[in-house]
Protein backbone atom coordinates (compact mmCIF):
# COMPACT_ATOMS: atom_id res chain seq x y z
CA UNK A 1 0.00 0.00 0.00
CA UNK A 2 1.16 3.46 -0.61
CA UNK A 3 -0.31 6.99 0.11
CA UNK A 4 0.76 10.38 -0.91
CA UNK A 5 -0.04 11.02 2.81
CA UNK A 6 -0.37 9.67 6.26
CA UNK A 7 -3.21 7.61 6.97
CA UNK A 8 -4.81 6.87 10.25
CA UNK A 9 -5.77 3.75 11.37
CA UNK A 10 -9.33 3.51 10.36
CA UNK A 11 -8.64 4.49 6.82
CA UNK A 12 -5.93 1.49 6.88
CA UNK A 13 -9.00 -0.23 8.18
CA UNK A 14 -11.13 0.78 5.01
CA UNK A 15 -8.86 0.17 2.59
CA UNK A 16 -8.09 -3.60 4.12
CA UNK A 17 -11.71 -4.46 4.12
CA UNK A 18 -12.38 -3.61 0.28
CA UNK A 19 -13.19 -6.74 -1.59
CA UNK A 20 -12.80 -6.88 -5.06
CA UNK A 21 -16.16 -6.51 -7.33
CA UNK A 22 -18.04 -4.82 -4.85
CA UNK A 23 -19.60 -1.52 -4.70
CA UNK A 24 -20.15 -1.37 -0.73
CA UNK A 25 -18.03 -1.68 1.96
CA UNK A 26 -19.32 -4.40 5.10
CA UNK A 27 -17.98 -3.43 8.50
CA UNK A 28 -17.89 -6.97 9.63
CA UNK A 29 -15.19 -7.13 7.43
CA UNK A 30 -12.86 -4.76 8.55
CA UNK A 31 -10.26 -5.81 10.34
CA UNK A 32 -9.40 -5.19 14.24
CA UNK A 33 -6.76 -2.76 14.64
CA UNK A 34 -5.00 -4.96 17.21
CA UNK A 35 -4.74 -8.09 14.58
CA UNK A 36 -3.10 -5.13 12.06
CA UNK A 37 -0.75 -3.69 14.81
CA UNK A 38 0.50 -8.05 14.86
CA UNK A 39 0.59 -8.30 11.44
CA UNK A 40 3.04 -5.40 11.00
CA UNK A 41 5.15 -6.83 13.98
CA UNK A 42 6.35 -3.44 14.87
CA UNK A 43 7.28 -2.25 11.57
CA UNK A 44 4.61 0.47 11.89
CA UNK A 45 3.43 2.63 15.47
CA UNK A 46 0.09 4.11 15.89
CA UNK A 47 -0.18 7.81 17.58
CA UNK A 48 -2.99 7.13 20.56
CA UNK A 49 -4.70 10.10 20.27
CA UNK A 50 -4.41 10.86 16.54
CA UNK A 51 -4.64 7.37 15.13
CA UNK A 52 -1.89 8.44 12.21
CA UNK A 53 0.15 5.12 11.45
CA UNK A 54 3.76 5.96 10.70
CA UNK A 55 6.57 4.04 10.05
CA UNK A 56 8.69 2.90 13.50
CA UNK A 57 11.87 3.84 12.38
CA UNK A 58 13.13 5.88 9.34
CA UNK A 59 15.27 2.46 8.34
CA UNK A 60 11.90 0.76 7.59
CA UNK A 61 10.73 3.66 4.87
CA UNK A 62 14.61 3.07 3.51
CA UNK A 63 14.59 -0.02 3.55
CA UNK A 64 11.10 -0.21 1.02
CA UNK A 65 12.84 2.64 -1.13
CA UNK A 66 15.40 0.29 -1.89
CA UNK A 67 13.12 -2.39 -2.62
CA UNK A 68 11.01 -0.83 -4.66
CA UNK A 69 14.23 0.17 -6.80
CA UNK A 70 15.32 -3.03 -6.90
CA UNK A 71 12.16 -4.46 -8.49
CA UNK A 72 11.88 -1.57 -10.83
CA UNK A 73 15.42 -2.54 -12.23
CA UNK A 74 15.02 -6.00 -12.54
CA UNK A 75 11.67 -5.60 -14.81
CA UNK A 76 13.61 -2.88 -16.92
CA UNK A 77 13.07 -3.46 -20.77
CA UNK A 78 14.02 -1.92 -23.35
CA UNK A 79 10.89 0.06 -23.76
CA UNK A 80 10.37 0.64 -20.24
CA UNK A 81 12.72 3.48 -18.44
CA UNK A 82 11.31 4.46 -14.89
Amino acid sequence: MKAKRVLTMREIQTVLSVKPHTVSLDADDMPKELAINDICAGLVVVDDKSKIVRLAHFTVAEFRRENILTNIKSIRTPDFRP
